[in-house]
């Protein structure tokens, strides 16, 4: 079991927030060696195996590699965020709490014209941060993976890409009238979003990770229990 920090954009910390994302798919690296690859899996490690026409079984094409993330595992998630203080301790504000962020800025124009600060004063606590620099204790998204499995990307069921935060819906065409758009097709165009217009016909080999999301800091959490 290993504590993790992972990346999230902006819509799927929404999808978190609001309970409708229990999934992530995560593409191998390196892919297997071919198309006809068939790919083991054993205590958190996967390898590629290759269809021998001489015995008829598999044989190893690729050494045995570890999978991204372990059953147990916790992922602490970094977000887009700002980051000030009160004087006494630094806080995170989160740029999808739209009222949040609103405030915080309104506290800090407010607090520059009272004492006459300048915009260097300002631009610290003004400046939004990549997740990328997100601290460990400022994170509020708590995952625990429960499942790791390795399939085709294709292979994601509707069940599945309504796991992965992507809702079913009924849109209107000029052409077809209403028309249904399943979860599938509504993940596949934000899969190609995400890694490039070619990215879902390549159908790569992918680790479909499961877990539990719980509201607080990881390390808070943990003291709590």
């Amino acid at each position: 079991m290993a504590d993790r920090p992972i990346i999230f954009s902006a819509a799927t910390i929404r999808a978190l927030l609001a309970g409708r994302k229990s999934q992530d798919r995560q593409v191998l690296k390196p892919q297997p060696y071919s198309p006809q690859s068939v790919v083991s899996v054993s205590d958190g490690r996967w390898m590629s195996c290759e269809p021998s026409p001489i015995t008829g079984g598999t044989r190893q094409m690729d050494p045995w590699r570890d999978l991204p993330h372990a059953i147990g595992d916790r992922l602490w998630v970094r977000e887009a965020h700002y980051l000030t203080d009160t004087g006494d301790f630094e806080i995170a504000v989160f740029s999808q709490d739209s009222e949040a962020v609103r405030e915080h800025v309104d506290l800090i124009n407010r607090i520059a014209a009272q004492y006459g600060l300048p915009e260097s004063w300002k631009a610290p606590h003004l400046s939004l941060r990549s997740p990328i620099h997100m601290h460990r204790w400022a994170s509020r998204l708590t995952l625990t993976v429960t499942e790791v499995r390795v399939q085709r990307l294709h292979d994601i069921t509707e069940a599945d890409a309504l796991a992965e935060g992507v809702g079913s819906l009924t849109v209107t065409t000029p052409k077809l009238g209403l028309a249904s758009v399943t979860a599938i097709e509504g993940y596949r165009d934000l899969w190609n979003i995400l890694h490039g217009p070619a990215a879902w016909p390549a159908n790569p080999w992918v680790a479909a990770i499961s877990f539990t999301v719980r509201q607080g800091n990881i390390d808070s959490i943990e003291r709590a229990e």
